[in-house]
């Protein structure tokens, strides 16, 4: 690696980064500080790494190997994993639905950059030229006059430091230039970029959290019940919503991609389905629960347009309808009034007495007992009859 590539790819790292690098390399202790003090710690911390290694001709050891080294592959990879694993993935993309996740500030303070000096044509387009140097998670583009910028967050910090090093050369685009951003400009929040950085950072959540509704529909929530029990069904499908919410028409298109959005009815032996096996006489408000979690986001697509929220997934609600009506058919618990009613009973106790769901989970039972007597007399006249309108209101 030529000095000007390896000057720019120490340049791309943090400051507290480049501050361990330093200390692991061996490099005096008392100059590695002298250089925190300085005004400008960071710069003076990369002339003091390239003097040593240009001392020592010693190129630095290579990182050790991780398996995922990005946010959305350790992600990915802890939805895979055991029960502690998973529980970690459920913290950070709770976190993340919530806008208050630290990997997702040090992802974009580490792994951005900055491209400007030619015709930027849309975002769409970027992320996939960019695509070349690793996963995009977000691309944010802003044109001024006829001038364009745009900023661009990968999965990976080696990503954006490629992007820098090659891509004026390897994209063939004139006028090209990618810089990276420092994390002052990374994490600041005044004037025009501020204002950009902040929807940024929004747009890399949702990407984040774009990349995690396949693995939590595909591995969580169709798995046996020997494998992913009522409780986590539950936990892993209150995470799913809270999600959605962060960008209901981008995420609940991931959810209906590929026809994701049959996976959790047809998987006969999760927990889902597991309810539907029960005999009524011993469904629980834990069975109800479970049988209605999932039901929540339905009020998301429901209020922002069911075409808007399918069409980019190339669903209409024929194919949902169809699918919806195959489920009830080869479910009997599904088409079994006395069981119906059961769990309509067991619903309407529970919006009663509210205490001890989550919101999520109490708006799942709302949208199910609505749900469940659609097009049900027999179940219809008794559950107002019980009092669901007074429950309501």
């Amino acid at each position: 690696m030529s000095l000007s590539d390896r000057k720019a790819a120490l340049g791309a790292m943090r400051t507290m980064a480049l501050h361990r690098r330093a200390l692991d390399d061996g490099l005096d202790e008392e100059a590695v500080s002298a250089c925190m003090d300085r005004d400008a710690p960071k710069a003076a911390l990369v002339e003091l790494i390239l003097a040593a290694e240009a001392q020592t001709q010693v190129q630095p050891e290579p990182e050790p190997e991780r398996d995922s080294a990005g946010m959305v592959g350790r992600i990915v990879a802890a939805i895979a994993g055991d029960k502690s694993q998973r529980e970690t993935a459920y913290v950070s993309l709770t976190c993340i639905a919530h806008g208050d996740n630290e990997e997702v500030a040090a992802t974009v303070a580490s792994a951005s950059v900055h491209v400007s000096g030619a015709e930027l044509e849309n975002e769409g387009k970027l992320a996939e030229l960019f695509g070349k140097f690793g996963t995009v998670l977000a691309a944010t583009l802003r044109r001024e006059g006829n001038a364009s910028w745009a900023l661009m967050t990968f999965d990976e910090a080696e990503s954006a430091q490629a992007a820098v090093a090659g891509a004026a050369k390897s994209l063939g685009v004139s006028g090209l230039a990618v810089r990276a951003l420092d994390t002052q400009e990374a994490l600041g929040e005044a004037g025009l970029l501020g204002e950009v950085m902040r929807e940024h950072r929004q747009r890399v959540s949702v990407g984040v959290a774009g990349a995690a509704v396949g693995p939590l529909v595909e591995t969580v929530l169709t798995k046996d019940i020997s494998v992913i029990d009522a409780a986590e069904f539950r936990r892993a499908s209150s995470v799913l919503c809270e999600m959605k919410m962060l960008d209901p028409l981008e995420l609940c298109a991931e959810y209906f991609r590929n026809e994701r959005f049959t996976l959790v009815w047809s998987s006969m032996g999760n927990a889902y389905n597991a309810v539907f096996k029960k005999d009524p006489s011993q469904l629980t408000r834990e069975d109800a629960l479970t049988a209605s979690v999932d039901s929540a986001f339905k009020g998301i697509y429901t209020g922002r347009g069911f075409d808007a929220c399918t069409g980019p997934a190339g669903v209409n609600i024929i194919e949902w309808v169809v699918a919806l009506s195959t489920h009830a058919k080869h479910s009997p618990g599904v088409s079994s009034e006395v069981l119906m009613k059961r769990l309509c009973e067991i619903r309407l106790s529970i919006v009663r007495a509210p205490p001890g769901p989550s919101e999520l989970e109490l708006a799942g039972v709302w949208q199910m007992l609505g749900d469940s007597f659609s097009g049900r007399q027999a179940l219809a006249v008794p559950l107002i009859e019980a009092g669901l309108l007074e429950a309501g209101v």
